[in-house]
């Protein structure tokens, strides 16, 4: 039986989802809300670190993504990092370029005192999973290292990233820098809409939802792509406080009911 064949039906359908979107991502925040989004109900985590280069060499470079805005994607160098990733590297290696776990009572321990917000967020993570790939074109190979900072990864965690990698390295080799400021205007915007009322094209996306349609006949019917719904109704579930589609087209028409008392 492969790995697929043991995710019951839903945790399938959200599967092919994750896989769906990674083929649209083209900016640094579809990306981001990619990774914190949906991914996170198949592989549940709070930091992933991409390194990449000759590890033979120390010729070295990382990205991090992660929830703590302040602690991704700084273009930083951290001699203690790299030291970190080097070792796990090194064990990666010796597992014989398989995946594996590790768990710490402390969390990650780095030697450097640093307070800033990378090294704390790195100091709270309890739960490393690790797994790699060869670039043989480019002669180099490429490290994720994820974090968990209160659960501990399992071997369904273990098989899930497995599948998943060659969609999560996809996805990341499509943006050129990632440790160039990651759409900073969009993530103003964002934030700003977050905590103001619907906008019309919410409304409109609403309306398709209350009538049935999917994600993907949404798109189609408004010339956008089925990511950019998702994102839609991300935000427009935090909006109004609640946790699916059937919630939100509910409480909507609630909303518009007393609007037009």
């Amino acid at each position: 039986m492969t790995p697929i064949a043991e995710i019951s039906r839903k945790p399938q359908e959200q599967f092919f989802d994750v896989i769906n979107e990674s083929m649209l991502i083209r900016r640094h925040m579809q990306l981001f809300m990619w990774l914190q989004g949906d991914l996170q109900k198949i592989l549940p985590h709070d930091v992933l670190l991409v390194a990449h280069g000759d590890f033979s060499k120390g010729k070295i470079r990382y990205d991090i993504i992660s929830a703590v805005r302040e602690s991704r994607n700084t273009g930083i160098f951290h001699q203690d990092i790299e030291d970190l990733v080097t070792g796990l590297f090194d064990r990666w290696v010796s597992h014989g370029r398989t995946i594996y776990s590790l768990e710490t009572t402390s969390g990650v321990i780095l030697n450097n005192a640093c307070q800033c917000n990378l090294h704390r967020t790195l100091r709270g993570m309890r739960s490393i999973m690790v797994q790699g790939m060869r670039d043989e074109r480019a002669s180099i190979d490429v490290l994720y290292i994820v974090f968990r900072a209160n659960e501990h990864f399992t071997d369904s965690n273990c098989r899930m990233l497995e599948i998943l990698l060659p969609h999560i390295d996809f996805a990341t080799r499509r943006i050129s820098n990632l440790t160039e400021k990651p759409d900073a205007n969009e993530i103003k915007k964002q934030a700003g809409t977050e905590s103001s009322s619907i906008t019309a094209r919410e409304s409109e996306i609403l309306r398709w939802v209350s009538n049935g349609k999917t994600n993907y006949e949404i798109g189609i019917i408004l010339g956008i792509s089925p990511f950019t719904v998702k994102n839609h109704l991300q935000r427009i579930f935090r909006k109004i406080d609640v946790s699916n589609r059937a919630h939100a087209v509910s409480k909507y028409e609630e909303i518009s009911r007393h609007q037009h008392q």
